[in-house]
């Protein structure tokens, strides 16, 4: 027995260490597959859509592509024909972005796997040839203390250069792919891939590249309203705001240079860093037109300096974010050349060499860019195209940076690959499932999705492949073969179904054998090209002007500034879409100032081709700059109804940081939209019907609730007197030979006896005396108790206290025995109220009594006295051992008195008082201030338009609340909650909180002359453009 034991355990460890062996094998055998294979860069970065199971690893000659995911290249009009020797090479499309986010032990080992698959090209410098880079790939295997692995969570790394004990913070979010945000800690030590220029697959032919509009600029409106000379008092109290506003901006930007120069961002509160948008020094390239105009120049010098530094052609991320990068790095190089007249040549010469390496995103079949573009050389060598979703934002928002770029250089290729994405948004606009608006999500693919039934499975290691049929049907088959599946189905016998990979009995040719010599090429999927389209298979869209889609809309006022004014389209789809937006979209809150008019913008879903709006009443920090785009749209289109919309929207904002704790704004909330927007006064019941929309329900159980406690209590008294009539008269005759006739005057006297017993019960508690019979049935419901409903809402403060409630001595009712004085429940008059009866236990609150009427009373609280005294014991043998019995010595049973359920007006001050909730605000989706700059840039686009000084003094309060909740160890710092007082620090400081929001402050209180919208266009990062005159 022992031997077999011994056996049994050195099984065991065998299995163990064979597959211990098997998995680091698989890993090594990761480690020295090539990138430069051609079968691997077919899958590398490729999405998989469908369900079905890879194939086996280690399988050899197999190769399946979905032909979903990999497609031929299509025609495009306009682009150079790419070759017959490109035409055989699959496109592969953009990875799709993860549905949801991962934890961070999850996506580490995510990242690890990507990075072991990817081993060549993270461990080995570039080589001349791809066969150099093999071998440098088989050499780095051989030899592992050359190049390791990530480690992946639970392992123990033994490189020691990769670990980081001071410097850079934990990363905020790190999913597997497809997000603005990526941080991926760089490993030293090793040698680094660089970015090189690689053939165009889909080169515009230079005839067909769209150029910059020519000519004279025509004659926009002035956008600034006609200040005028302030006084030297105002002029002191301005410049005075103005220098706090610069305070804080260096106290950030020396905590930047002292704990994370050179890196995306500063951590404020640890004083460490992070890079999540590709360690380029995001905040430094981000600051720089704001040190500019706030009068920082040495600073300013220094950073320019830094920028030599910054390489562009590597990063530890495997792709660059499209979006996030034109804004915050190509715009802020632009920027700062244009803000110091060009001055410096090096930088306009990054912002070049940062847009070639960008340009590459655009080397697709119809030149609508991956938005997260993969840059390595094997990658970016292959044929690609953009994904089938795209958030609109990422794609519309690209037009202002590579337009002022292409001014200044004279390359038209740049103002190129933005107007083909303006072409394609401009014929969509009117044919969307809302006209006038694009949805948040785009397909933006160029190919259109065949239908999935339809859809052909294709061989690709097979040289041509027929359509192959689906399982056998009377409708596909031959005449034969119809007759015998006939006969099968009739005589119940088993059909053999052709399998997807069988070939059918009508199709002879399944193969098609090539000619010795002759090369088999795998038939390209096909794909029906489209311009911007519904992402496949999406039932109902999402509309809205916030996240996901703003600054798509802002670029097309200032997108026509621009240029202008010589390319028409962009006015047209401004006011297409302003119309639309202000039709499905804009709504007036219901808020308690009922002389304050103000709007806010909602997102809409759609499920068909002007099909219903169903409108989310909802306001988000990043709508806020509608106000300042409404502004300007009116200014320069001349749209003077829009100049009170932009009033609104902006006041709008303005309310929501009035409304917290704190004086800022939430990320976002939900409100009650105003049925009239003409008429909206503050409705107390509405308000507390939308924070408790169960109430009613539950306001109708409670009574019930009541009403059967109240019966329950009647049962109790009703069994506790017949107990005691029975123990007053005990049957002393035994005799089974009673005549019937006695046994049925026996059975109406005892009919009787309970008939009066329950009468007595009834008088005592107050209810109208029936001289009615109690049915069995009835019996039974009395004895039920209704439950309490769960889940309805907030808990109330307390709960009422299980102990039971006693009666007191009842007297006899037409003539029946007394009641025994065993019973000790004491009751008033019937005409006496709750609060003179019954009073609740003093650690509790208070309940509102109701008045008992004819139709009977309410259920009432005991006081504490007889709760204490009447306490039952739980049913069980430990708990009757409490001593409490009936008089006659009998235990009494254990009952449970369920707490009461609140009412709709406790249960609103509940939740109001527990989520802190704003007044007017239903529900505060995300409570979390980002630094966001969305507000104080709408406030400082009215205040320059309209020289309404209303908009300066919200700006100020804006600014202190902001400073004062704000401010951390080395810099400003995000806060978790704008409801909380005592404001929690998120350690996160992003670059526009000095690119953005502290610029639009400062220009708040600047003179209207620097930086004048009459001569300047700003990103939606804050970066300054010139405009042409």
């Amino acid at each position: 027995m022992f031997r077999m034991r011994r056996y049994r355990i050195f099984i065991v460890f065998a299995v163990i260490t064979i597959g211990a062996l098997y998995h680091f094998t698989n890993i090594a055998n990761l480690n020295s597959t090539s990138a430069t294979s051609v079968e691997r860069l077919k899958n590398f970065g490729k999405n998989v859509e469908t369900s079905s199971p890879p194939p086996a690893p280690g399988s050899k000659g197999e190769h399946t592509t979905d032909n979903k995911d990999v497609n031929g290249p299509i025609a495009v009009p306009g682009l150079a024909n790419p070759g017959p020797s490109k035409s055989v090479t699959p496109i592969a499309q953009e990875p799709e972005p993860l549905p949801t986010r991962t934890s961070l032990a999850e996506t580490t080992v995510k990242e690890s796997i990507r990075h072991a698959e990817d081993t060549s090209l993270s461990k080995t410098p570039m080589r001349e040839s791809a066969a150099e880079a093999d071998i440098e790939s088989t050499r780095n295997h051989r030899f592992p203390s050359v190049a390791k692995p990530t480690t992946a969570v639970g392992f123990e790394s033994t490189n020691k250069t990769t670990k980081l004990h001071s410097g850079p913070a934990e990363p905020i979010i790190n999913p597997g792919g497809g997000e603005g945000r990526l941080e991926i800690i760089a490993e030293t030590g090793i040698s680094k891939i660089h970015w090189s220029q690689q053939p165009e697959h889909f080169p515009v032919p230079t005839e067909h590249i769209i150029q910059l509009p020519t000519g004279k600029p025509k004659s926009i409106p002035k956008v600034q309203f006609a200040f005028k000379a302030e006084s030297v008092g105002d002029k002191a109290a301005r410049q005075e705001k103005q220098d706090k506003i610069r305070k804080v901006f260096l106290f950030s930007w020396a905590g930047y240079k002292k704990k994370a120069w050179l890196q995306d961002e500063l951590s404020p509160i640890s004083g460490k860093y992070r890079n999540p948008f590709n360690g380029w020094g995001a905040t430094l390239v981000d600051s720089l037109d704001t040190l500019w105009i706030m009068g920082l120049k040495d600073e300013f010098e220094e950073a320019v300096e830094a920028v030599r530094s910054i390489d562009f052609t590597t990063s530890a991320r495997n792709d660059i974010p499209l979006f996030e990068t034109v804004i915050r790095y190509l715009g802020g190089l632009v920027a700062a050349y244009d803000i110091s007249d060009g001055v410096h040549r090096i930088i306009l010469d990054k912002a070049v060499e940062l847009a070639d390496i960008l340009m590459g995103a655009f080397d697709t079949p119809n030149r609508m860019p991956m938005t997260f573009y993969l840059w390595k050389p094997t990658f970016a060598s292959q044929p690609h195209r953009a994904r089938t979703r795209v958030v609109l934002a990422e794609l519309g928002s690209l037009s202002v940076e590579f337009t002022r770029l292409a001014q200044i250089t004279k390359e038209a290729r740049y103002y190129d690959a933005v107007a083909r994405i303006t072409n394609e948004l401009d014929l969509w606009q009117n044919n969307t499932k809302l006209p006038g608006l694009w949805p948040q999500e785009v397909d933006a693919s160029g190919c259109k999705k065949p239908d999935m039934n339809a859809q052909p499975s294709y061989d690709h290691t097979a040289a041509h492949v027929a359509p192959q049929s689906q399982s056998p049907t009377l409708m596909d088959s031959g005449p034969a073969e119809k007759a015998a599946i006939a006969k099968n189905v009739t005589s119940g016998n088993n059909i053999k179904a052709r399998s997807p990979t069988s070939p059918a009995k009508d199709s002879m040719k399944k193969r098609q054998v090539d000619k010795p010599g002759e090369e088999s090429t795998p038939k390209p999927p096909d794909c029906e090209p489209q311009g911007l389209a519904s992402p496949p298979y999406a039932m109902s869209e999402s509309f809205g002007i916030g996240g996901q889609a703003d600054s798509t809309f802002e670029y097309l006022p200032k997108e026509y500034i621009l240029l202008g004014g010589l390319e028409e389209k962009y006015r047209t789809m401004y006011e297409t879409f302003a119309e639309a937006t202000t039709k499905n979209l804009l709504f007036r809150p219901m808020i308690h100032d009922e002389k304050r008019y103000i709007l806010h913008a909602g997102l809409a879903r759609v499920d068909k081709q002007n099909g219903p709006v169903r409108l989310t009443p909802e306001g988000t920090h990043l709508i806020c700059f509608a106000g300042g785009m409404y502004a300007l749209g009116a200014k320069v289109f001349s749209r003077e109804d829009d100049m009170d919309i932009a009033k609104k929207l902006t006041d709008g904002c303005v309310w929501a940081y009035e409304s917290t704790t704190t004086g800022i704004m939430p990320e976002s909330y939900l409100v009650i939209p105003c049925p009239d927007q003409h008429d909206c006064p503050w409705n107390e019941t509405l308000y507390h019907e939308k924070l408790d929309p169960y109430g009613d329900a539950r306001e109708q159980t409670r009574l019930q609730q009541q009403e059967a406690i109240l019966e329950n209590e009647k049962k109790v008294i009703l069994q506790e007197t017949q107990g005691t009539a029975a123990q007053a008269e005990p049957v002393t005759s035994t005799s089974t030979d009673n005549s019937i006739e006695e046994q049925l005057a026996n059975s109406d006297t005892a009919a009787n006896d309970s008939r009066i017993l329950k009468q007595n019960a009834d008088q005592a508690v107050g209810k109208p005396v029936e001289n009615t019979v109690v049915e069995p049935e009835q019996e039974k419901a009395d004895e039920a108790v209704s439950k309490p409903r769960e889940g309805t809402g907030a808990k109330p403060d307390s709960n009422v206290s299980d102990k039971d409630v006693e009666i007191s001595p009842l007297k006899p009712v037409d003539g029946a025995a007394p009641a025994s004085p065993r019973v000790k429940r004491q009751l008033g008059d019937v005409g006496e109220t709750n609060e003179s009866l019954l009073a609740a236990k003093p650690e509790a609150q208070a309940i509102q009594a109701a008045e008992i009427d004819s139709s009977g009373p309410i259920a009432e609280k005991p006081t504490t006295e007889q709760q204490v005294e009447t306490q039952r014991p739980l049913p069980n043998s430990a708990n009757q051992g409490l001593g409490l019995k009936h008089a006659n010595g009998t235990a009494r049973t254990a009952k449970y008195t369920p707490p009461p359920i609140p009412t709709r007006e406790e249960f609103v001050k509940a939740r109001i008082r527990d989520e802190r909730l704003p007044e007017g605000m239903t529900s505060v989706t995300g409570a979390r201030y980002l630094l966001r700059p969305e507000a104080i840039e709408s406030v400082f686009i009215m205040y320059r338009a309209t020289g309404d000084n209303y908009w300066r003094e919200k700006g100020w309060e804006m600014f202190k609340a902001v400073e004062k909740h704000t401010n951390g160890t080395y810099g400003a710092s995000a806060i978790k909650d704008v409801t909380s007082e005592e404001a929690s620090a998120t350690d996160e400081m992003e670059s526009f909180w000095l690119a953005e929001t502290l610029k639009y402050f400062y220009l708040l209180f600047a003179d209207p002359s620097q930086v004048s919208l009459d001569d300047w266009v700003l990103n939606t990062e804050a970066h300054a453009f010139k405009r042409p005159k």
